[in-house]
């Protein structure tokens, strides 16, 4: 009971049509999207320090048995803050709301803000609860602005690192 609205396909979001010229993006488009924003957070989680033996492992496959699963999700918010960009039970799964991203202008700014939203969630499901960043400089505070949202070098502060490690 996290989400309230009406689930629908990432990829008919309002956000994800305008940086695809007002079109659904096929589904090669599609593919290429998500191969991406994995990447990305895979980028995301090895900068971040997350290597070798504390390295976070990334599937889309629905039959291999992931610990936690984030979706990303059109028509849904979290009911008692709507403008969230994601949200996640601790220690459990999660969602990022597509929807809320509508300040991107390309595939490749929509994929690295949904990476690195997807990133923060993960570090929730991973079971840690706080924001130990402060400053609005890394991926784990409690809100990020676009820049940090969209920039290839954003990583999780040493902190929220050493709380995944736990």
């Amino acid at each position: 009971a996290l989400t309230v609205g009406t689930d629908q396909p990432w990829y008919v979001s309002p956000s994800v049509t305008k940086v695809y010229g007002g079109n659904t993006p096929t589904a090669a488009e599609q593919q290429d999207f998500i191969h991406n924003v994995v990447n990305d957070v895979q980028h995301t989680f090895d900068a971040s320090g997350l290597t070798g033996s504390n390295q976070v492992v990334l599937t889309t496959d629905p039959n291999a048995g992931a610990r936690h699963t984030m979706s990303i999700a059109s028509g849904l918010s979290y009911g008692p803050n709507p403008i969230a960009i994601g949200i996640t039970d601790i220690g459990n799964n999660g969602f990022s709301f597509i929807d809320k991203l509508s300040y991107a202008s390309t595939p490749q700014e929509l994929e690295w803000a949904v990476a690195h939203n997807i990133t923060h969630e993960l570090m929730h499901a991973f079971g840690v609860a706080a924001h130990d960043d402060t400053t609005g400089n890394y991926l784990d505070a409690a809100t990020a602005n676009w820049n940090l949202l969209t920039s290839p070098d954003a990583t999780l502060s040493q902190a929220a690192v050493n709380d995944v490690i736990g």
